[in-house]
């Protein structure tokens, strides 16, 4: 499954199935039939709708070979921080693949289970566990570029309107992915992985927009009982509100406000870039949510905004910069 900026009408997708949609803009959707979401920690099985390949069949898939390297024994020591990052440990081939189908004159963005974004992003995942991301130069590019412009085009371009209801669905599951990642980079202040979780976060986004009535979802990412988000009124958004409870059960709520109350090295830049995913949702969240982490941490900017001198307030740069913090999408 792809989702595209244009092409050939007559061409076919995976599968040799024909486009099925097409936007106005001349965007189209290949459809090569559908695979349910699978979790980072399942096997995959066999059938259709995995991505082309340039393997022998014999040979495991970009997704299989992921899968697989997450699967370490338990026996198995913990990984080193010295560790050697090779090409094995990112899909580098995947990742060429996916800058070409997005810099090409009709961009494309491969959303289906177990297509070339998955693929990298649960590699990334993977890497960010060990604390090895930073090591791999294929995952930093990937955070700069391809992670960066796929998420861009499936959220905020026009063409999301005439996307059918499996590729929305699609791009929800990397949603999620999405927003384990910057989870898992949160201590670390990468401001486009900031950016990327204020996007999807946002109800303004394209995405969110043609969904808002969309209920929330038992996701298997809602794995605690805690419930940080709930539906909003007049329109639920309720995919909206399945993120931001992915977002608290991976501790993301809790890690947020550990780094903006007790980190190290924050300026305003950074805080502003933290709390402004929450800026956009915030209909969605709960009370509880905003007493025990959200407020506590409005009122620590509050205190290192009350420090800044006179200087500090005169730089231009300085309030572009907050300002554009603090933009919606």
């Amino acid at each position: 499954m792809e989702v595209s900026g244009g092409g050939d009408p007559n061409s076919q997708g995976e599968g040799g199935q024909n486009p099925s949609d097409s936007g106005g803009d001349g965007s189209r959707l290949n459809v090569s039939g559908g695979l349910p979401p699978l979790r980072e920690d399942e096997e995959s099985g066999g059938g259709g709708g995995e991505i082309e390949r340039s393997v022998p069949p014999d040979q495991p898939s970009p997704y299989e070979s992921v899968v697989a390297a997450d699967e370490r024994p338990s026996s198995s020591p913990p990984p080193s921080m010295t560790e050697n990052v090779g090409e094995a440990d990112f899909p580098v081939q995947v990742l060429q693949k996916l800058d070409d189908s997005l810099n090409g004159t009709k961009w494309i963005v491969p959303v289906t289970p177990r297509g070339d974004l998955e693929v990298l992003l649960l590699a990334a995942i993977r890497l960010c566990k060990r604390g090895l991301d930073s090591q791999s130069e294929p995952c930093q590019r990937f955070f700069r570029d391809g992670l960066y412009s796929s998420f861009v085009k499936i959220l905020t371009d026009e063409a999301v309107y005439s996307w059918e209801a499996e590729i929305q669905q699609y791009i929800q599951e990397n949603n999620l992915r999405l927003v384990q990642l910057c989870v898992l980079k949160l201590n670390d202040d990468v401001l486009h992985l900031l950016d990327l979780l204020a996007m999807v976060l946002s109800p303004s986004s394209d995405f969110h927009f043609v969904n808002e009535t969309k209920t929330p979802e038992n996701s298997d990412y809602a794995f605690t009982d805690v419930v940080y988000a709930k539906p909003a009124e007049p329109e639920p958004m309720g995919w909206l509100v399945d993120l931001v409870n992915a977002f608290g059960s991976y501790n993301g709520f809790d890690v947020l406000r550990k780094r903006v109350l007790e980190g190290s090295n924050l300026n305003v830049q950074i805080m502003a870039a933290l709390i402004r995913p929450f800026h956009g949702c915030a209909d969605v969240l709960t009370l509880e949510c905003f007493q025990k982490y959200l407020i506590p941490c409005a009122d620590r900017m509050l205190e290192v905004l009350e420090s800044l001198t006179d200087d500090d307030l005169k730089e231009r740069r300085f309030v572009e910069t907050i300002s554009s913090q603090f933009t919606p999408y």
